[in-house]
């Protein structure tokens, strides 16, 4: 039991005291959406310090939702993975997500843009199959972005799950993307279609029709991006 406890036997209140410390959630999220290293973890929480990560991931193997594992050739590389109990969590935070975007004003969502997440949460949910090259680059520009932030780049490779990442490639661009950092959140959460982006000038789409047209199937959206915001005050 943690040393915080609410003293009661309701299988609620002993799930919170496992869920509920800082953090906790997301880095189940994390885990829940694929990541299994520290520092993929830490790319999906980035204002989380890795002190405090570490602690709560030895919280979470303590209590038998996740393990941890050692690579037999190289003790420097750690992977998390859940255990049959984090398994079975998938689907409640799945549900909490769907919740939240259900019944949390969009104002209050958007209101905490952050373009590193919002980069993370892209990259591993790029449809590499629905890109029409076999070989290509993406260049996404966001115009309202600190220089460091401002220019990321997708590529395409066979073989090779899609990257992206604020390092220009050799290769040339083949399709330009420019946009600002609320505009490209609205779209990923299902807030504004690209159509309507492009429409009003909030998106410029540069390049071939065929890539242009690609653009929806490939870019995600988010996992929650179908679900209905009921709540936008």
């Amino acid at each position: 039991m943690p040393k915080k406890s609410y003293f009661q036997f309701c299988p609620i209140a002993m799930a919170v005291e496992v869920l509920e410390p800082r953090w906790t959630m997301l880095i189940l999220r994390e885990l829940c959406l694929g990541s299994s290293r520290f520092n993929e973890i830490r790319r999906g929480v980035p204002r989380m310090s890795p002190t405090l990560l570490s602690k709560r991931l030895r919280e979470l193997e303590e209590n038998g939702i996740i393990s941890r594992s050692v690579h037999t050739h190289n003790k420097l590389l750690i992977e998390y993975q859940l255990t049959p109990s984090g398994h079975d969590f998938i689907n409640v935070i799945m549900e909490v997500g769907n919740w939240g975007k259900k019944w949390i004003d969009s104002k209050d969502s958007l209101q905490n843009t952050d373009v590193e997440l919002l980069m993370w949460d892209i990259r591993r949910n790029l449809h590499a199959e629905h890109f029409p090259l076999t070989f290509g680059v993406v260049q996404l520009h966001l115009t309202d972005a600190v220089a460091r932030h401002c220019n990321w780049w997708v590529i395409f490779a066979p073989g090779a799950e899609p990257d992206l990442g604020p390092i220009e490639p050799p290769e040339e661009v083949n399709l330009f993307i420019e946009t600002d950092t609320l505009t490209l959140t609205e779209i990923w959460l299902g807030y504004k279609s690209i159509e309507k982006a492009c429409e009003v000038k909030a998106l410029q789409l540069l390049g071939p029709q065929s890539l242009i047209k690609s653009v929806p199937n490939w870019l995600g959206p988010s996992a929650f991006a179908n679900i209905e915001s009921l709540n936008n005050r």
